[in-house]
């Protein structure tokens, strides 16, 4: 795993190209060694981007359920559903068809509904650590709707410029979480 880790490293470090790192990567996982195909799915998961998002979604679709290699990625896919990678989320929805396939936008779609419910969830339920305002005065949204009121325009796009009935379906019931989360927790 030394040899995986220097990698991301250079990679982070800019000492070698988005090209070359995930040429890498993709070279890894068409190996027959699991060992190998795990390293790429470590490089890939620890570089958060619509690129390694994607390489991880096509893995899920197309790994063996019970594969630890699946396992992994699913791990990676999960981390996605946090505020810090909200714009690696929002740049999948608005690439078209021919970078991302539908099944990564789906899956796109779902870890930003994880996310909202688990961010806003909390403020509706009163664990909000922002405090409230005074009586009398109009509330604003807090922090951590404005990363989510983002989507709402996202969303509306995705519906409309997305031809497959699964992608869009699961976008209008994300979009319709998001809505109802920006107006319970108002």
């Amino acid at each position: 795993f030394k040899a995986v880790t220097e990698l991301i490293q250079a990679y982070h470090a800019g000492e070698i190209s988005a090209e070359v790192f995930y040429q890498l990567v993709n070279d890894m996982l068409q190996d027959s060694r699991t060992q190998m195909r795990m390293m790429a799915v470590t490089a890939a998961g620890s570089t958060p981007s619509v690129r390694s998002f994607s390489t991880l979604a096509e893995l899920v679709k197309n790994e063996p359920f019970q594969s630890p290699i699946r396992a992994d990625a699913n791990t990676y896919l999960a981390s996605y559903a946090t505020l810090s990678n909200l714009n690696v989320l929002e740049a999948v929805l608005k690439s078209d068809s021919e970078t991302v396939s539908t099944y990564t936008m789906i899956l796109a779609v779902e870890r930003l509904d994880r996310a909202a419910r688990s961010y806003m969830g909390r403020e509706v339920s009163g664990e909000s650590s922002e405090p409230s305002p005074p009586k009398g005065e109009v509330q604003q949204l807090s922090q951590t709707q404005l990363q989510f009121q983002r989507f709402v325009k996202v969303l509306e796009d995705f519906i409309a410029s997305n031809p497959d009935p699964a992608a869009a379906s699961s976008a209008q019931k994300t979009l319709s979480s998001i809505n109802s989360l920006l107006v319970v927790s108002n």
